[in-house]
């Protein structure tokens, strides 16, 4: 499904609420410092199992205002150390919306992955949406498919669609 060279940008937002759902701040991994990673670690292993499960080589982990909002700070600063650490790109911009921050570098991009129905309007020709679902599902949303179910790709209202076709040419 995905070349190596292919790059993508993943909305941490949805990990992130994941992660708090399934560990309802139950403290199972502290270290000796008292300092629980248990979000954190539910986080990271989701990434993996993305990465695995996707083929991804290259990505960039976004992170704004509503991936701020999902968590703790303190969850937040363990999991962006712990991916510098590996080497992971992070993009880091709190104030901002995920699908602005995406918007921004998308140009750069073939696939964005987020829940977030308001990444679709992101999608262009070279460009498409994974959806990642329970389990091991996703769905993978392209210009083509849209066109082929009868959508039109530029109306998502504002349509960037457009605005991003222009930029690239």
């Amino acid at each position: 499904m995905v070349r190596a060279d292919e790059l993508f940008l993943i909305d941490s937002t949805f990990l992130f609420k994941a992660s708090e759902a399934a560990f309802l701040g139950a403290p199972l991994l502290v270290d000796e410092e008292g300092r629980d990673h248990t979000r954190t670690f539910g986080v990271m292993r989701d990434l993996l199992r993305l990465r695995r499960m996707l083929g991804i080589r290259r990505a960039i982990v976004l992170v704004g205002e509503e991936s701020v909002a999902a968590t703790h700070k303190d969850v937040l600063d363990d999991l962006i150390s712990l991916l510098r650490q590996i080497g992971a790109r992070v993009l880091r911009e709190d104030s901002s919306r995920v699908v602005d921050v995406c918007a921004q570098v998308s140009c750069s991009a073939q696939w964005i992955v987020s829940t977030n129905p308001a990444m679709q309007q992101l999608i262009a020709n070279g460009l498409g949406v994974i959806i990642p679902h329970a389990g091991s599902d996703v769905e993978v949303v392209t210009r083509g498919r849209l066109e082929r179910r009868g959508c039109d790709p530029c109306g998502y209202p504002p349509c960037l669609l457009c605005l991003t076709e222009k930029m690239r040419r």
